[in-house]
């Protein structure tokens, strides 16, 4: 619960800034504060992925959380999330983690605008139509076509100083299905795509519970170290996007 809390309307539809918890003996619920968000079992479910390794194990101090048990339940008002479930395995050696920060150069950041008469008389406009298309459900093409197509979400970040991880999450379980299915991001497509070698993926598994795709890799560069072209790592999922997927099987 105090990883959802953390980014709280993270897990809202649309998205938010304000939650609020309520912790049961064997469960918590989960309401955004705003009348017009809601929270969804499956938005709840995706935020295990974030900035994670793995989804369905979370390391905490003296122990491991699972989720693969873990059911998440759209209440009888229809915006607020009830979750239970999870499994606490206490580790042999009780272990925390420590997070430190130190020097190790200086980044520049270059701001633009743009002044073009034109298009700022119709930005108001763009805007709107940007507004209408990201608010409709996405159209998925029944026929071959790239994972940029298919996929809601297609993302990539960092998972501690010395990992990458990517999610590739889905709107619908036909969708998932579909790729899951047809397995275009194999392990062989992954090590071609990143240049890297089997044993440098330290997971690769489909996650149902947020219809999601996770994949981990060791950084070929620790981050922020001298020569680092993301440090965030956010900027690495641009091969994905073009992965063929077969047709949807009739």
């Amino acid at each position: 619960m105090g990883k959802i809390m953390e980014c709280r309307g993270q897990c809202a539809v649309l998205k938010g800034r304000s939650m609020i918890a309520m912790m049961r003996k064997d469960s918590f619920d989960l309401t955004l504060l705003n009348p017009l968000e809601r929270c969804t079992p499956l938005a709840v479910a995706a935020h295990s992925l974030y900035e994670k390794a793995r989804p369905d194990q979370l390391p905490d101090p003296g122990g491991v959380l699972h989720l693969n048990t873990a059911k998440y339940e759209l209440l009888a008002d229809g915006r607020t999330t009830r979750c239970s479930g999870t499994r606490f395995v206490p580790t042999p050696v009780y272990q925390v983690k420590l997070e430190g920060v130190a020097k190790v150069g200086h980044r520049a950041i270059f701001i633009g605008g743009f002044r073009d008469p034109i298009l700022i008389a119709g930005l108001d406009d763009l805007l709107d139509r940007v507004r209408s298309y990201t608010k409709a459900k996405k159209r998925v093409p029944s026929s071959t076509a790239p994972l940029s197509a298919i996929a809601s979400v297609v993302r990539h970040k960092n998972s501690g100083p010395f990992e990458l991880t990517f999610d590739v999450m889905f709107d619908d379980d036909a969708h998932f299905r579909r790729v899951r299915n047809a397995d275009p991001l194999n392990n062989d497509v992954i090590c071609r795509l990143y240049h890297i070698k089997p044993e440098d993926i330290v997971v690769s598994m489909y996650f149902e519970a947020a219809l999601a795709w996770k994949c981990t890799i060791r950084r070929p560069w620790a981050q922020g170290s001298v020569g680092e072209r993301d440090t965030l790592g956010t900027a690495q999922h641009a091969p994905l996007l073009g992965i063929v997927v077969p047709p949807l099987e009739e």
